[in-house]
């Protein structure tokens, strides 16, 4: 058999597996054993790309991603998990790419255009005359996109239309299941078929070249005498306008800074944590991020070619420095009316995320200095905060968030007293036994009444058994393990 006959071979028999380990399953160990029978066939189909040690990295965090899943069973994880596994297809189908947003890209664009790969693979190897079919579908997938579209808005805007059509659609699938046929387990016996082919088959074409990607700045030189003195000119220029932006610049963002200084790090009275907290951070914290990025935009503007190379830059540089030093306490500041804000209404998502996405700010902006004082590319930006972005947050996915909020805001009993609500209804079912181990003190310290508390948790409880209800040893996890003993006591 040739390689696209057992390629075609190994992805009907894994689609099987995959059937078998997925189907109404949720997802724990079956994702690492999954991982681990498919990895050997992608090793014979590329053994050349497990030398690369960025693709040794891709996989070893996949297997990271895995052990998440089968600790804490979060969304999160289960993200981290996706993200790297694009990663990790883009990297497997272009090895030698290595700027990690085009790997990114190629990863999407495999999955995306799976298509191509049917119609020169799969057509091939079985020797049957569906190309024709194939290309017509590639000509018409397009206006068919755009059909669903308006008929969705016509659907939105016509009830009778919706509802007619949807009659007609729940008519065709009652015949059909008279037939015994489940068109549920053969379309997810498809969704198999189709992932593994965006991993295992080819698009024989690289679409991405990294040659234009270097990771310092290069001067630029001008041969013609008229030209270099107009460029060195138009520098010049350039030069005092980004002087003149980065000295007023810093003037204005000195006084915020102390006026923050003065009201959020040794000021912050309790009249204004009671009556203005959340706006002065939900406001104000979201206008300082933006303004974060708008100067780190600013900076990569003015710093992108040959003002690096000015002769007379010193001043401009050091006032950049103090720039991005100022933005660093900035930052800080952030980070304080975020902690302010949760000492006083207890930890959420998004509260925990200002801090995540604060902490990659920081690390944005110490490489941008480094850009400016080595006179790095953009390129060289984006693939340095990509790179360790991605790491912190899978070191991240090793964090059980829904248990961590759960545990702080039952302990702190702050004093707009304990959300229940929140966490019976938005954090997920992970913190189902934390909740039922201190329903007393839920009791005491919430506004709701007992009852109310009693009837919210024992919901959750049955929501919780529902959704496992089905589930065999290959949905194992330690998370709805735990739930799973406790509720059984």
């Amino acid at each position: 058999m040739n390689p696209q006959q057992i390629s075609s071979i190994a992805i009907l028999l894994y689609s099987i597996v995959f059937f078998l380990f997925f189907r109404n399953e949720g997802l724990g160990i079956n994702t690492l054993i999954f991982t681990s029978l498919l990895v050997p066939f992608m090793y014979y189909s590329k053994p050349t790309v497990f030398s690369n040690k960025y693709f040794q990295a891709l996989l070893i965090a996949l297997f990271i991603s895995t052990i998440t899943i089968i600790l804490y069973n979060s969304d999160y994880a289960c993200w981290m998990f996706l993200i790297t596994a694009l990663l990790l297809i883009g990297k497997f189908h272009q090895v030698g790419l290595n700027y990690t947003p085009y790997i990114a890209l190629n990863g999407l664009y495999h999955f995306l255009f799976i298509h191509l790969k049917i119609k020169k693979n799969i057509v091939g190897v079985f020797n049957i005359k569906w190309l024709k079919i194939f290309r017509v579908f590639s000509i018409i997938w397009i206006p068919l996109l755009i059909v669903f579209l308006f008929f969705v808005i016509y659907s939105i805007a016509n009830l009778a239309f919706a509802q007619g059509f949807i009659n007609a659609i729940v008519f065709i699938i009652e015949k059909i299941e008279a037939w015994d046929i489940s068109f549920q387990s053969f379309f997810f016996w498809l969704l198999g078929v189709y992932i593994l082919i965006s991993i295992l088959l080819e698009i024989p074409k690289n679409i991405f070249d990294e040659k234009h990607k270097p990771q310092n700045i290069i001067r630029k030189r001008t041969q013609q005498i008229s030209n270099t003195l107009f460029s060195f000119l138009a520098l010049k220029k350039e030069y005092y306008i980004a002087f003149i932006t980065f000295l007023l610049l810093n003037i204005l963002l000195l006084i915020v800074n102390i006026t923050d200084i003065n009201h959020v790090w040794f000021s912050v009275t309790d009249d204004l944590k009671s009556y203005e907290l959340r706006s002065f951070v939900h406001q104000g914290t979201y206008v300082l991020i933006v303004s974060i990025i708008m100067a780190a935009g600013l900076v990569l503007y003015f710093f992108r070619k040959n003002l690096h190379f000015y002769p007379k830059n010193k001043w401009l540089k050091y006032l950049t420095y103090l720039w991005i030093a100022q933005n660093i306490f900035l930052s800080f500041s952030v980070g304080m009316r975020n902690w302010h804000y949760i000492q006083q209404f207890g930890l959420a998502y998004k509260r925990i995320g200002v801090f995540i996405f604060l902490l990659l700010t920081l690390i944005g902006l110490i490489t941008l200095f480094i850009k400016v004082s080595k006179a790095k590319s953009f390129s060289y930006m984006v693939q340095k905060n990509m790179i360790i972005s991605y790491s912190i947050l899978l070191l991240f996915a090793f964090v059980n968030w829904d248990v961590w909020i759960t545990h702080y805001n039952i302990q702190t009993k702050n004093k707009n007293k304990i959300d229940v609500p929140f966490l019976v209804n938005d954090v997920s079912d992970k913190n189902l036994y934390i909740l039922i181990e201190n329903q007393a003190i839920l009791k005491q310290y919430s506004n709701m009444s007992s009852n109310q508390i009693d009837h919210f948790i024992t919901n959750k409880a049955e929501r919780f058994k529902k959704r496992t209800k089905n589930h065999s040893w290959l949905s194992w996890n330690w998370a709805d393990y735990k739930n799973k003993k406790y509720l059984n006591q």
